[in-house]
């Protein structure tokens, strides 16, 4: 509500580009979301990771940002079209932690891991977008703004007002791929996940990983996401 997105023609190079303008009306303008929208481009300036959206330039005048295009859609997209094999489903999965990992080090939390952020290039692979509602460790936004993020996708903490952490991410990632294996948001206890009664292919240790990343206390889910990287390789 805060942007404006446009498929553009970059000059010289003659690639598409995607330009995000902040909007100068609009539900969410203001302050806050400059605030943000500047945020947002100091964490892509620093991410340069091949599962992000890549930042070509910040252009201060609009304030507006370049980045590449990515032509194969979002992952809402691809989950309102086809069901996801479970190898797929923990390939994107990989992508997805791979790029947190890289931004949890550099002290970048993204806050609003959910499908329609989640981009794919032209091969296919997944590429994490938005970091609009990220926090900086070095930014003096508060990390417990309640409005952040996305109720469906946020962990516990998260919804009830409380500092999001790593972790926070991490939950998300785990609603990512309940997703993907079921067309489904997770409920109730984390503990009563039974996909190996759906797919062939998995196990009931595939069942105890995903409600590893969803369980309700923080501690009890990995502890980075290198961590559940590895667990989901």
């Amino acid at each position: 509500p805060h942007a404006r997105l446009m498929r553009a023609v970059a000059p010289g190079s003659g690639d598409t580009v995607a330009v995000k303008v902040l909007a100068s009306q609009g539900v969410g303008t203001g302050r806050d979301a400059l605030a943000r929208f500047v945020r947002e481009a100091e964490a892509l300036a620093k991410l340069r990771h091949p599962n992000v959206v890549p930042l070509h330039d910040f252009i201060e005048a609009g304030p507006a940002m370049v980045l590449a295009w990515m032509p194969g859609g979002s992952l809402r997209d691809l989950l309102d079209r086809e069901p996801f094999s479970p190898a797929r489903a923990a390939e994107i999965a990989r992508g997805v932690l791979d790029a947190l990992a890289e931004a949890h080090r550099l002290g970048i939390l993204h806050r609003d891991v959910k499908p329609s952020n989640l981009l794919f290039d032209g091969g296919g692979t997944a590429r994490l977008a938005d970091f609009g509602a990220a926090h900086l460790a070095s930014s003096q936004a508060t990390v417990t703004v309640g409005a952040i993020g996305t109720v469906a996708y946020m962990a516990p903490e998260q919804r009830e007002g409380r500092a999001a952490t790593v972790t926070s991410d991490l939950f998300a990632v785990g609603v990512l791929l309940h997703e993907m294996l079921t067309r489904r948001l997770p409920s109730g206890d984390p503990g009563e996940i039974r996909l190996s009664l759906e797919h062939p292919d998995l196990s009931p240790a595939h069942d105890a990983l995903l409600a590893r990343f969803l369980e309700p206390q923080p501690g009890d889910r990995f502890a980075s996401a290198l961590e559940a990287r590895q667990a989901v390789e």
